[in-house]
C-alpha cells in the first residue's frame, strides 16, 4: 500500500488531473467548528469520562475469555458444515479423540497403561495393540508360545516350533534350537506379522483351514497395526466425552500424563489431540498476546516520537488508541462471549496500526495551527479540517468489517470482523470527543518534553 501510494498514485493523478477536475464536486461533509467549540466549553468532561471508563475497560477485558479451537465459537449465520457437525453430535455424541504415543516394545506397560486409561471418569473407549483380543481373555500383543501357536491356528506343533526358529535365527534369539522351545514365546503380533511374511515370500504354506483362519485374521491385524504402530511409537486412541476445551479437558489429559508417566517415565510419552493443541496454545497465549502488545505499543511510540518529537505527544496518542482497543475487547468479556483468539491478535494489531493515523492527523493539525492562532482556536480548527479524513477511512474500515462479519459463515472470521467494526468506530469516537481536550490540557507537558531532530519534513497523514 505504501508502495502504491507513493509511487504509483502521484503519476496517476497528474495524469487524471483534468477528468478529476471536471468530476469534482462540492464536500457533502459537514463543518462541525461547532462540535470542536462546544469541546472546548466543556473542558475536562470527556477526559474525565474516559478516565473512569479505561479502568473498567482494562477490567473487562481481562475476563474475556478466548477460543483456541473453532468448535468453541457460536455461528451467527448458518452454514452448513456447522450444521452438519452440530447434527452429527446431537445424534451420536460429543466425543473428543486423543492419542497417547509410547515408546514401541513394552507391551506389558502398554496393556497396564490402556487398562488404567479405560477405568479414567468420562473415558469411553481406549483402543491399542494391547488391548485387541484375539481369543476369549487374550490380546495382539500377549506372547505365545509355539504350542500355544499351534493350537490357535490349528496346525502341527512341529510345524510352529520350525517357525518360531526361524523367527528366533532372524532376531538373533537361539533359544529355540539350542534352549527349550516350549518355553520361549514371541509377541503374538510379531509373530503374525513373521508369518505372513514368509507366506508373501512363498517359504511357508499352510493348509486350507489353517490358510482360511490367518486370512480372516490378516486384514484387520494389518490395518490395526497400520493406525496404531509406528517404527518408534506405538499410539493409544482413546475417545472420551468431554469438549474440546475446558477444565475437564485438561484434567483428563492431565491424568493420561500421569499415567504414562508413571509406566514409561517422566517426558517419555506424548500426548495429543485438538484438547492438547487448544491446552498449549492457551497456555502461551497470555504471555503471547503481551508481548506482542508491547512490542506494537513500542514500536508505535517510537515512529510518533520521531515524527512528533515530543515524548507526551506521542504517549498521548498511543494511550488513547490502546484506550480504545481495551474497551472495544471489554465487550466480550461483558457479554461472556468467547472469541478467537487469533481474532484478537490480527484486530489488536490493526487497531492500532490503522487507528492511530486517526490521531495523527488531528495533532499535526493542531501543532501546525496553535503557532498561528489561540490553542483554543487551534484544537477547533484542527477538529474540522481532520474530520473528512477521520470520517473517510474509519467509515471504510468499519463498513469493510462490518460487511465480513455480515456475509462470512466461519465464525473465526466473523469474530475479526465484528472486532475491527467495533474498535474502529470506538477510535473514531475517542479521537473525536477524548483526544481534543486531551491535547488540549496536555499542551504544557507536550511542549515541555519536546526535543530538536533533524528529520525530512513529511505532509500530514491522509489515512486511507
Amino acid at each position: 500500500s505504501m508502495l502504491t501510494v507513493f509511487l504509483l498514485m502521484p503519476g496517476l493523478i497528474a495524469s487524471f488531473f483534468r477528468p478529476m477536475r471536471k468530476t469534482a464536486h462540492r464536500s457533502h461533509v459537514p463543518d462541525i467548528t461547532g462540535w470542536g467549540r462546544f469541546l472546548m466549553k466543556s473542558r475536562v468532561a470527556f477526559v474525565a469520562l474516559f478516565v473512569i471508563i479505561v479502568p473498567i475497560a482494562i477490567w473487562c477485558s481481562g475476563r474475556t475469555e478466548y477460543a483456541f479451537n473453532d468448535a468453541g465459537i457460536d455461528e451467527l449465520k448458518y452454514s452448513e458444515s456447522r450444521a452438519a457437525a452440530r447434527k452429527i453430535t446431537e445424534t451420536f455424541a460429543n466425543d473428543t479423540t486423543i492419542a497417547v504415543l509410547v515408546p514401541s516394545g513394552n507391551y506389558e506397560a502398554e496393556k497396564q497403561l490402556l487398562r488404567e486409561a479405560s477405568e479414567l471418569d468420562k473415558v469411553k473407549t481406549v483402543t491399542g495393540l494391547a488391548n485387541i483380543e484375539i481369543e476369549d481373555g487374550k490380546v495382539l500383543t500377549d506372547s505365545y508360545t509355539p504350542r500355544m501357536f499351534s493350537m490357535l491356528l490349528n496346525i502341527d506343533f512341529e510345524e510352529a516350533e520350525m517357525l518360531y526358529a526361524a523367527y528366533g535365527v532372524e532376531n538373533g534369539q537361539y533359544q529355540p534350537i539350542f534352549g527349550n522351545s516350549e518355553t520361549y514365546s514371541v509377541p503374538l503380533i510379531d509373530m503374525f506379522l513373521f508369518l505372513f511374511e514368509k507366506i508373501d515370500q512363498g517359504i511357508v504354506t499352510l493348509d486350507a483351514d489353517a490358510q482360511q483362519t490367518l486370512d480372516s485374521l490378516r486384514g484387520e491385524l494389518e490395518r490395526g497395526e497400520a493406525q496404531l504402530r509406528g517404527e518408534n511409537w506405538d499410539r493409544m486412541v482413546i475417545t472420551a466425552d468431554v469438549p474440546i476445551e475446558g477444565e475437564e479437558s485438561v484434567a483428563l489429559v492431565n491424568e493420561l500424563r500421569a499415567l504414562a508417566d508413571g509406566r514409561y517415565g517422566e517426558g517419555e510419552c506424548l500426548v495429543i489431540g485438538d484438547v492438547t493443541s487448544a491446552k498449549e496454545l492457551a497456555d502461551t497465549f497470555n504471555g503471547d498476546s503481551m508481548l506482542i502488545s508491547l512490542l506494537t505499543i513500542a514500536f508505535v511510540f517510537i515512529i510518533l516520537l520521531f515524527t512528533f518529537k515530543s515524548v507526551a505527544g506521542a504517549a498521548i496518542l498511543v494511550f488513547v488508541i490502546q484506550g480504545s482497543i481495551w474497551i472495544n475487547f471489554s465487550f466480550p468479556g461483558m457479554a461472556q462471549k468467547p472469541i478467537f483468539f487469533l481474532s484478537y491478535l490480527i484486530v489488536t494489531a490493526i487497531q492500532m496500526g490503522a487507528n492511530i493515523d486517526y490521531a495523527i492527523v488531528i495533532s499535526s493539525w493542531y501543532n501546525e495551527l496553535k503557532a498561528e492562532m489561540s490553542r483554543r482556536e487551534a484544537i477547533v480548527q484542527a477538529l474540522n479540517l481532520s474530520f473528512p479524513t477521520v470520517l473517510t477511512s474509519g467509515s471504510i474500515l468499519s463498513s469493510a468489517g462490518f460487511l465480513i462479519a455480515q456475509i462470512t459463515t466461519e465464525p473465526a472470521i466473523v469474530g475479526i470482523g465484528e472486532c475491527l467494526c467495533r474498535g474502529t468506530l470506538i477510535s473514531m469516537f475517542l479521537v473525536m470527543f477524548i483526544l481534543p481536550q486531551i491535547l488540549f490540557l496536555g499542551d504544557g507537558i507536550v511542549e515541555r518534553t519536546r526535543f530538536n531532530i533533524k528529520v525530512p519534513e513529511v505532509s500530514r497523514s491522509a489515512s486511507g
